[in-house]
């Protein structure tokens, strides 16, 4: 049976968000394979990823960037600000805690999105979302360690991450009504590459990667999982319905369960399985029920 015109894009871009999915969700393991297994510096990575990154996304938007305003760079750096408390925290986390946990716990921040914009913007809070991040809240219970009486440092860092990412799809969201995406993106970028080099001369010196795997990793999140999956992404959101890509993309942290298993041997006890299933479902209720500010992650982020 053949599809319509009209249906045959949707499938295809249908197809386009699940890949997306899985391509950040394999990040999580080459990064905290470089930051951990390799020893290479954080910062350095983020610095190195975002150059390349800002460089080709320069390149590919480069007809939009004219005629950018003060308004718009200042916009632009106020998001990249947030974006990079995001990559900075997982980054750190990554060092520490294994690649599975991070992407559900960097997932939480779909319910902190709402709980921003109500804090920030005034608007209401839902019965839905109250319910979902009870539901979170004891997933990340079940996930992180339930034998002890606090959270590990890996744990904290990324549930900044999570808030950091959070406050930019806020941020990005009233930003977007002043500026054009595209200005606003590599802004963001070059934002990011400024702090991360910034902190990298402070606290690391400067690192060039000398191992392969590392130079490998760090193209791989620069340009498949920024530049070409923020394009992708932009293309595909316009034709499959909002639901479905709330859905689709809420797939990354069980393809990140999947790659940390087969790939890495890292599994969830029972128990954090159970946590995983809780913020999972939490997620879902909040991306497929609506919230009063966009909830979908912005490729951006990954």
């Amino acid at each position: 049976m053949s599809r319509s015109p009209e249906g045959a894009r949707v499938f295809w871009g249908g197809v386009s968000l699940v890949l997306i999915a899985l391509v950040w969700a394999t990040t999580f393991g080459i990064v905290r394979s470089t930051v951990s297994g390799y020893a290479f510096p954080p910062f350095a990575f983020l610095f190195w990823r975002f150059l390349l990154a800002s460089v080709f996304g320069t390149a590919y938007y480069f007809p939009a960037l004219k005629g950018i305003t003060p308004r718009t760079a200042w916009a632009g750096f106020v998001c990249g600000g947030f974006l990079f408390v995001g990559f900075a925290g997982q980054t750190l986390g990554l060092m520490t805690i294994p690649a599975a946990r991070s992407a559900f716990l960097t997932g939480l921040f779909v319910l902190m999105v709402p709980y921003l914009a109500w804090l920030t913007l005034d608007r209401p809070l839902e019965t839905h979302i109250v319910l979902a991040a009870g539901m979170a809240a004891v997933g990340l219970f079940f996930i992180t360690n339930p034998g002890t009486d606090s959270l590990s440092r890996g744990d904290l860092y990324t549930l900044l991450c999570a808030l950091g990412f959070a406050g930019q799809i806020v941020a990005l969201e009233e930003a977007g009504r002043l500026a054009d995406y595209r200005q606003l993106f590599i802004v963001q970028l070059v934002t990011v590459l400024v702090l991360s080099g910034a902190v990298m001369l402070w606290r690391e010196g400067f690192h060039v990667p000398s191992v392969n795997f590392v130079w490998m990793t760090i193209a791989f999140t620069a340009l498949f999982a920024t530049v070409l999956a923020y394009a992708v992404q932009t293309w595909a959101q316009q034709i499959v319905p909002a639901a479905e890509t709330a859905l689709l993309l809420a797939l990354e942290p069980v393809f990140a369960l999947f790659v940390s298993a087969f790939v890495y041997r890292e599994f969830f006890t029972h128990l954090q399985a159970t946590g995983a299933s809780l913020i999972l479902a939490a997620i879902l209720v909040v991306s497929l029920v609506g919230v009063p500010a966009a909830s979908s992650r912005s490729a951006s982020e990954s």
